[in-house]
């Protein structure tokens, strides 16, 4: 009786094993292609062979993103691995912008199902970190060693976009890949050497965008296009960009980009446009600058290149050629260049 039910088990996992691998195949053949922007990392495992781990820019989702009954529930209550659904807007080369987070499926349109991991739930700035079953894209013997080689071309990022696959209840499947059109780098400016042994303090930054594509591309030349954010893989959450209190100066320009082509951007720490401030408390410190943040605060930031959409940019000179997308720089920490 116990070899019976040892046999029956076995066939059991045996079909739920069949099931999952024909449920994927029939996503792949059937399902919607979109591409989701990200960044791999940690591009080996010994245990596992060669793979590319993924983060994507829908992978971690601001309050602010919190749609129906998800906004209005208490995650201390939801079970581990509660099952939500990502509401997706395409762009015109496929590429998914996160609208909203639920607990419930859209009516219409494209979404993703993933699952809640519950420890990046903190304080009153909650970021919901959602897993989606496609963290891991495997590959031949030495490809992910590859991959990441090109994902970066010195100081210069650049991401890849994952073509997946959604099925009709969200399920996602990898596909492929490709290179974003557009690259990024941040160079921090600092002052000739320090001749009394102190460290030597950031004054600014340069963001360069660089055209990897076989077409011209515009981009935006103006503080509008940029964003700053903290780096909350460092639990920053109660550091805060003060923009809300900070008029826009700039007029929109379009600078063209031939193939090949760079472009940068040059931002000052002094300038108060890029002013943080802290939350302590419950309550909200005075914005600072950043050159004078202190090493107290343990913050570190990113800037994000992230151009108005389409119809802000209509009447813009080469407007069909604009770049539109979200595009995160390397992490810095504006203190000191040598952090």
């Amino acid at each position: 009786m116990k070899t019976k039910w040892i046999i029956l088990t076995a066939v059991l996992q045996v079909m739920v094993l069949v099931f999952m691998a024909g449920e994927r195949e029939w996503v792949l053949r059937t399902g919607r292609t979109l591409y989701l922007r990200t960044v791999p990392v940690d591009p080996r495992d010994a245990m596992r062979g060669d793979y590319v781990s993924l983060s994507y820019d829908i992978s971690r989702v601001p309050r602010d993103l919190w749609r129906g009954r998800l906004a209005g529930t208490d995650l201390s209550m939801l079970p581990a691995d509660t099952v939500v659904y990502a509401a997706l807007n395409l762009s015109d080369n496929l590429v998914a912008e996160l609208v909203g987070l639920d607990l419930d499926p859209p009516l219409s349109g494209c979404f993703i199902r993933g699952r809640m991991e519950r420890q990046w739930w903190r304080g009153n700035n909650n970021m919901i970190n959602v897993r989606y079953g496609i963290e891991a894209f495997f590959t031949q013997q030495g490809r992910a060693e590859e991959i990441e080689r090109n994902r970066r071309q010195g100081s210069l990022q650049i991401p890849l976009e994952m073509e997946v696959a959604i099925g009709s209840g969200g399920m996602a499947v990898l596909k492929g890949y490709r290179k974003c059109d557009l690259g990024i780098k941040l160079d921090l400016e600092v002052p000739h050497a320090n001749t009394h042994g102190k460290t030597k303090r950031s004054t600014g930054a340069v963001i360069s965008l660089v055209n990897l594509s076989s077409n011209s591309l515009a981009v935006i030349d103006s503080l509008q296009a940029l964003a700053l954010l903290p780096d909350t893989t460092q639990w920053n959450e109660n550091v805060k960009w003060n923009w809300k209190s900070t008029p826009v100066r700039d007029p929109l320009r379009v600078v063209l980009l031939p193939p090949g082509q760079t472009h940068q951007i040059k931002i000052s720490f002094s300038d108060p446009f890029w002013s943080v401030f802290k939350t302590e408390n419950g309550k909200s410190e005075p914005p600072t600058i950043l050159t004078n943040i202190t090493n107290d605060w343990m913050a570190r930031f990113r800037f994000e290149y992230r151009p108005p959409d389409k119809q802000q940019c209509a009447n813009l000179t080469n407007s069909t050629q604009i770049w539109h997308g979200k595009l995160t720089s390397p992490v810095f920490s504006p203190p000191s260049a040598e952090n």
